[in-house]
């Protein structure tokens, strides 16, 4: 009799886990969180390119402007290539006019 219980309470529990694995695979996510998402996977990709293998600044130089961006920044095109690419700030930081 004991052992039945135990049989039948270690099934009970089996199936919840099960309901909630299942229930973990069909999360449903609105638009705003999906681009929250995007966003946050696009930080991550960039901020550990030697897993990722995306670019990344890798330098600065010339003088910094009032908002304290420089005047050339250097980007690697991914982590362990021996050369980089320079930009050049064309035009000074401007906020968009909504």
């Amino acid at each position: 009799m004991v052992d039945n219980n135990n049989r039948q309470e270690r099934h009970e529990e089996y199936m919840r886990r099960r309901s909630r694995e299942e229930d973990m695979k069909t999360v449903t996510i609105t638009q705003k969180e999906y681009e929250l998402f995007q966003k946050l996977k696009k930080v991550w990709v960039h901020s550990v390119p030697e897993k990722s293998g995306q670019y990344f600044i890798c330098g600065e130089g010339g003088e910094r402007d009032e908002m304290g961006l420089p005047e050339y920044i250097s980007v690697c095109p991914q982590y362990g290539a021996d050369g980089f690419a320079y930009y050049k700030k064309h035009k000074e930081y401007t906020a968009p006019g909504y």
